[in-house]
């Protein structure tokens, strides 16, 4: 399915997942075809680093990253 998004001229795409831990969808979209400059348009993490543990914490940190990206700010994605 995500390859299938990546195919589309999409403005955000993301996987939730720690990123202290391998990215298991690169190696996967890799063995698909995929180009590398498609995979590095996943976001992963797909929220602000605001130190989320708690579901509804990820999902106001989703929506904060989805905000800062629609209005053209970095928002503090790095981690």
């Amino acid at each position: 399915m995500l390859r299938d998004v990546l195919a589309h001229d999409v403005r955000w795409v993301g996987v939730m997942g720690n990123p202290r831990h391998p990215a298991p969808h690169v190696p996967a979209l890799t063995g698909l075809g995929v180009p590398p400059e498609d995979i590095a348009r996943v976001h992963r993490p797909i929220g602000l680093n605001i130190g989320s543990r708690t579901p509804p914490e990820i999902a106001v940190a989703t929506l904060a990253g989805l905000l800062a990206d629609r209005n053209g700010r970095p928002g503090g994605h790095e981690f």
